[in-house]
């Protein structure tokens, strides 16, 4: 099945049995208040000069135009990383020439037009919404994987951005009120969110065999775990950004120096309890603390023990498949 058939076959919205769904059902994309601001490329940029402009706005993806103005696709780091699996050198190469053949793949790599490169991991196919489509197609989007939408007009031009977060946002102010607030009450144990093992590295791991379990797995973090094997930090797409200060030899590294050089802060993560989380509060959590995941643990005979991994991802999934017994 192709990407556009992928993302037709999601935009077939039905109807679910939960006080979440049915709220959000009954908004449109319009309901939501204000966008992210519009930050496109073009498809004729380097690579280089693209990641630029998503550092420049703190961001992990940006739609692409042409030159004609028209929307062609998404570039996502989701994408970059798929390229520079591609591109990064063989060990028998490695071995033979070193930081000299790391340095020559680095410099081909940036010079990569962004048509050559967006929507090659799979991750984030073009799927632009309208201002009259029911929030709940955004979620069905959301939830397959997709984490910013294009908003276009009847003309097919982009007008403005959709999030994750700004579906969670707007959800989250409802939590507390009416049919929302039973689910909005029950812990994240309660639900069945929170209770995967989530993929794992080790914090001596190179960031290159790191980033290949992104792109393997097909997710944007993995846990990293200390010699005593406890949960001390995560690695994301968005550390990837660091490729940029100092390009490709950076990622024969170990992720630890890597992350104290670059993004110290994923060093640390927030965990919380599924047991005595709720859903509100895992929600508030994210959108305070401006995170897109948090891990969680539960306690055994006084113990903390790392049980698994909320995204906003999983979040939305929960939103379109969970069923409730009215």
């Amino acid at each position: 099945m192709s990407e556009s058939q992928q993302v037709n076959q999601v935009k077939q919205v039905k109807q679910v049995k939960n006080a979440c769904w049915n709220y959000l059902h009954e908004s449109k994309v319009n309901d939501l208040g204000s966008l992210s601001e519009i930050v496109t490329v073009n498809e004729n940029l380097s690579l280089d000069e693209a990641i630029k402009v998503l550092n420049t706005n703190h961001i992990l993806s940006a739609p692409v135009l042409n030159d004609s103005g028209s929307l062609v696709g998404i570039l996502d780091m989701l994408d970059v990383a798929n390229h520079v699996i591609k591109i990064y050198p063989a060990e028998s190469e490695l071995e033979a020439h070193n930081m000299a053949t790391l340095k020559t793949a680095s410099r081909a790599m940036a010079l990569k037009d962004v048509k050559s490169v967006i929507e090659s991991s799979g991750r984030d196919p073009l799927a632009p919404l309208n201002f009259h489509d029911p929030t709940t197609l955004a979620v069905e989007l959301f939830a397959s994987g997709i984490h910013r939408c294009p908003i276009v007009d009847n003309d097919n031009n982009i007008v403005g951005i959709l999030t994750q977060s700004r579906v969670l946002s707007h959800l989250h102010d409802q939590l507390p009120r009416g049919n929302l607030k039973v689910l909005g009450n029950k812990n994240l144990e309660e639900l069945g969110l929170g209770l995967s093992k989530p993929i794992s590295a080790n914090l001596t791991d190179q960031v290159i065999d790191v980033v290949r379990k992104l792109d393997q797995n097909a997710i944007s973090a993995v846990a990293l775990m200390d010699e005593n094997n406890n949960l001390v930090g995560n690695f994301s797409i968005g550390d990837m950004k660091g490729l940029w200060d100092e390009e490709l030899p950076s990622f024969r590294t170990s992720v630890e120096d890597y992350l104290n050089k670059f993004h110290p802060e994923s060093l640390s993560v927030v965990t919380l309890n599924v047991s005595n989380t709720t859903l509100s509060e895992v929600i508030d959590t994210m959108l305070e603390s401006n995170i897109h995941r948090v891990w969680t643990y539960k306690v055994e005979k006084g113990v903390r023990t790392p049980c698994g991994i909320v995204s906003m991802t999983d979040l939305l999934k929960f939103v379109q498949n969970y069923q409730e017994n009215f």
